[in-house]
């Protein structure tokens, strides 16, 4: 999960909240946001990644691996 958020960040995504159990990123060059889980113990499904990908308007899949 660690290695996401260090690819979302350097494709410019920032982080803009802190909740419970997600963490709301958002883009600013498109103001697209999503919510990513916050569970350290647990890697993201390739689904969820995509889908966040999708919600912040990143093309790039290279991440997904």
């Amino acid at each position: 999960m660690a290695e996401f958020v260090r690819y979302l960040k350097k494709q410019g995504i920032k982080l803009k909240a802190h909740g419970t159990k997600h963490d709301v990123y958002w883009n600013p060059a498109t103001g697209d946001e999503a919510q990513i889980p916050r569970h350290q113990s647990q890697e993201i499904k390739t689904g969820t990644k995509e889908r966040i990908l999708k919600d912040l308007g990143i093309i790039a899949l290279s991440c997904l691996d």
